[in-house]
Order: C-alpha cells, then sequence, then structure tokens
C-alpha cells in the first residue's frame, strides 16, 4: 500500500480542462530538503524514506496519482496569450490534509508536457531553491501562499544559457486555478466550460456562496486579491510576474519567479530583468491587481450575458471595491507595523511620513521597522538620522499615549515586523553555492525562515542589508 492516497475532483473534469502526463523519472536524483511540517500537516508519511523520496522523485507513481498538466490562458505583461498551460508542471494529485482541507500537489520541473511549447519543462535548480525558500519564508511571514513539500537536484544538466543542475519541487497550493483558467474558455466564448469552472471553483474555494454565483465569486476573489497585494506590499514583497496565469483564484501567492524582497525602500523598485517598463514595479502592484481582476470581470460576464443580463454593469461596482479593499487591508497592517495598538484615520499620515524619510534616505525597509522596537528603549537617533526628528515626535505621542497600550505596542513591533527575510544577495549566494554542490546556507537560511520574529545566534550574515556591492540588481525567472 502506498504511503499516500489522493482523492482527485479536477481530473474528474471535462478533457479539456487539462492534458495527461508522464512525469519523468529522476532515478539519480539527490533530496536536499523536505518540509516535514507540511508533511505533518498533509498527513503524508516519509516513513519508509525510501518509498518517500521514489515517489516524490517521479521514480514511483502512485496508483491514485491524476498526472494531469492543467490548462489555462493570461495576459503576459499585458498581452493575451490563449494558449499557455503547465508548461513544466503536473499535478500529480489531490490530497486531504488532517483538518479536511483539499490541496494539490504538483511537480514542477518534472519534465515536457502538451503546454511545453517546445521546452523541455525541466527546471534550473536555482529557481527550484528560490522558490522552496520565498514560498516557505513568505508562508511563515504571514503570506496566503503555496509551498514547497520537497526539492531534488535531478542529477541532470540542463541547457540554459550554460549549463545547469536540474531541480524539481513538490509544490502543494490550495489549488492552481488562475483567472488565466477562465479566460482560457472565455477567449472562445465557451459558455458550459465557463459555468463548470465557476461551479467547481465555487465548491472547492467557496463553499458559502449560495446564489448570485458570479456576483458573489467575484467578490470574493477580489477582496481575497487586495488582501494578499496589501500584505505583501507591507513586507515589502515585489511579485514580478503579475500575469493572470500566475493569479491564483484562491488568494495565494502563486509562482517565484523574479520576485524579490525591498532592500533600501523605492517606491518604484523593479527587479525582474523582463520588466522593461517598470509595469510590475512595487508601487504598480495594487493597480496591476485591479486590472487582473478585470479581466475575470470579461469572463464573468460572458455567464451573466448568456442569462440576459448586463454582466459589466453588475460586477464593474464589485471590482470598484478593490481599492477601498487594498487601503483598508494595507492601513491595518502598517499601523501594526508601527506598533499602533488603535486604529485612527490620522494614522495614515504617520505611515506615509515614515515611508517618504525611508525613502529620502534610502534605508533598509526591513530593518528600519525592525528597528522601531529598539527606539522604544533606547535614543531614536541610533537608528535613524535626524531627518526623522518630526516622524518621532508624533510617533512617541500615539505609543505613549493614555489610550494607547505599551505591552500590546510593543508585542506589535515584535510580531510583525521580522528580522529575517529572504533578501535577494542572500538567495543569490545560497543558490551559487548549490551549483557548486555546497548546500551549507540554504540548510541555515531555510531553518531561518520558518521563524523570522525572533533573533538566533547564527543569523547575523542573514539579517544584514547587502553592501553596495552586494546589491542584486535583476532576477530572472529561469524558464
Amino acid at each position: 500500500m502506498s504511503m499516500i492516497t489522493f482523492d482527485n475532483t479536477y481530473s474528474k473534469l471535462p478533457n479539456d480542462f487539462f492534458s495527461h502526463t508522464t512525469p519523468s523519472k529522476f532515478i539519480h536524483s539527490k533530496l536536499l530538503a523536505v518540509n516535514y511540517e507540511l508533511c505533518e500537516h498533509l498527513g503524508i508519511q516519509t516513513d519508509p524514506f525510501s518509498e518517500f523520496k521514489s515517489i516524490f522523485s517521479g521514480v514511483k507513481t502512485p496508483s491514485s496519482a491524476a498526472n494531469i498538466s492543467l490548462a489555462y490562458a493570461g495576459h503576459q505583461f499585458g498581452n493575451f496569450v490563449p494558449r499557455l498551460g503547465d508548461g513544466r508542471a503536473i499535478l500529480l494529485g489531490e490530497i486531504l490534509a488532517k483538518n479536511g482541507e483539499r490541496y494539490d500537489l504538483q511537480f514542477k520541473g518534472s519534465g515536457p508536457t502538451l503546454f511545453s511549447r517546445g521546452g523541455d519543462g525541466k527546471y534550473p535548480l536555482g529557481p527550484a531553491m528560490r522558490e522552496f525558500i520565498l514560498s516557505e519564508a513568505m508562508f511563515h511571514l504571514g503570506v496566503p501562499t503555496s509551498r514547497c513539500l520537497a526539492i531534488f537536484n535531478t542529477g541532470e544538466q540542463l541547457l540554459r544559457t550554460r549549463k545547469l543542475s536540474g531541480g524539481l519541487v513538490t509544490r502543494v497550493a490550495s489549488s492552481h486555478i488562475r483567472i488565466g483558467t477562465f479566460e482560457y474558455f472565455a477567449h472562445s466564448k465557451d459558455i458550459d466550460h465557463l459555468k463548470i469552472l465557476l461551479n467547481y471553483s465555487i465548491k472547492r474555494h467557496y463553499p458559502e456562496i449560495n446564489g448570485e454565483y458570479e456576483v458573489n465569486f467575484f467578490h470574493e476573489v477580489v477582496k481575497n486579491q487586495a488582501k494578499l497585494i496589501a500584505k505583501w506590499m507591507s513586507i515589502g514583497f515585489i511579485h514580478g510576474v503579475m500575469n493572470t496565469d500566475n493569479v491564483a483564484i484562491s488568494g495565494e501567492t502563486l509562482d517565484y519567479g523574479p520576485c524579490a524582497f525591498l532592500d533600501d525602500y523605492n517606491s518604484s523598485k523593479v527587479f525582474s530583468s523582463i520588466d522593461h517598463f517598470g509595469r510590475y514595479a512595487y508601487n504598480n502592484q495594487a493597480a496591476i491587481g485591479y486590472w487582473n481582476c478585470s479581466k475575470l470581470l470579461e469572463c464573468l460576464s460572458l455567464l451573466l450575458s448568456s442569462q440576459g443580463l448586463s454582466g459589466h454593469e453588475i460586477l464593474q461596482p464589485i471590482l470598484d471595491l478593490f481599492p477601498k479593499y487594498y487601503e483598508e487591508y494595507w492601513l491595518k497592517h502598517m499601523e501594526k507595523k508601527l506598533g499602533f495598538a488603535s486604529s485612527s484615520n490620522e494614522f495614515k499620515h504617520l505611515i506615509e511620513k515614515f515611508l517618504h524619510c525611508l525613502e529620502a534616505e534610502k534605508l533598509d525597509y526591513t530593518q528600519s521597522f525592525s528597528n522601531l522596537y529598539h527606539c522604544l528603549k533606547e535614543d531614536w537617533q541610533a537608528y535613524f538620522p535626524k531627518t526623522f526628528h518630526s516622524f518621532f515626535k508624533n510617533w512617541f505621542e500615539v505609543i505613549r499615549s493614555p489610550h494607547n497600550d505599551d505591552r500590546h505596542s510593543i508585542h506589535l513591533l515584535k510580531s510583525h515586523n521580522p528580522i529575517y527575510i529572504p533578501r535577494n544577495h542572500q538567495i543569490e549566494k545560497i543558490i551559487h553555492e548549490a551549483y557548486q554542490g555546497n548546500y551549507k546556507s540554504f540548510k541555515l537560511f531555510y531553518d531561518l525562515v520558518k521563524d523570522p520574529f525572533e533573533k538566533k545566534s547564527h543569523g547575523d550574515p542573514f539579517e544584514k542589508p547587502p553592501l553596495d556591492s552586494q546589491k542584486v540588481i535583476h532576477t530572472f525567472c529561469g524558464t
């Protein structure tokens, strides 16, 4: 009997939703890391370890596996591509966790599929490690996200701009349904399949919806996208490639290609090497979230129009709630990062003043927020330049006011301002070492990101911002 039994539903949808695919068998692979916490949550046994390795390296396929690659379309940098799909991913199957929640288990880097468009369907080890570390870090920072169960060096050499070691990750997500999945069927005005997709998505992700399905579903997706992006912004995260095929309708972060975290605060910062015009810049992410949701609106409008209703007229007011939801969520996050135990409209000005000073002085985003905790007990000028005088005068008035709870403020400052984030220069160092066969830094950092708010004795090198000579200017998707 296999250590894992899948309970598949997506593979029971019509054949147009996916293509059956056989994963490559990496018989010479090396298992680099296992996410034991996630295994425990999912109820996946790791003993016997040899069987675990065989299943998640593709050597052994459980009889209950689905082995499908999903079909979807997408707007990539604003341009519509009608046929994308899983070009280097295979949905191994769905599993019910101990708490009854359903998750996809997906191989990424498992070889060519129907949607590979001439590519080899493989994943270089560096990008695979980036996804493993970044997704786990994001989870422990409180961000809704896909996660990785295991990562392998496949033992193969891939030809990109140079020869690189191959990687394989097992990705776990609530599902891999994207806005681009809806676009795939909307492009051909396939109302029947759109209805099937909508009903399936509601049943899987929003079962509380009862009636007015298009309207209520759209409302939930809009709200969750606003909530997700507000959280990204609060921690200084730049996704880098917010194409509609990378937008999960579950509200989880999906795909860690050219993503990065801010070093010095630059509100218009772009890292992605392919984002030549700053479409997915840090300060543009909320606007792109709105735009992406507008593409889902167009898909759902087709369904409403098929019922003789005006889809745009019905759904546009919901889309227009996006900025309101985003600002509400963003303010709540930022108030907590500044240690405010209560909420007030006046705090927005103080938040913006702090960010303005950070940008003017080119200070590190993560470290500056983390230093606020020390300013409660020490002279703030030990951590910030004199240009922050006005901010700290107002900040102390709030923090030390009779209406504020000091103990709660201390808790907020410590629990909402991480010490450790996946700093770009450290990720690049980890990847460089891995290509040389050295995984020591990878394992050290993986341990740190699982507890990002508590200082560790071995964490100093990973805490510090980069020197000018260490700064990463561009990040790459690794396709």
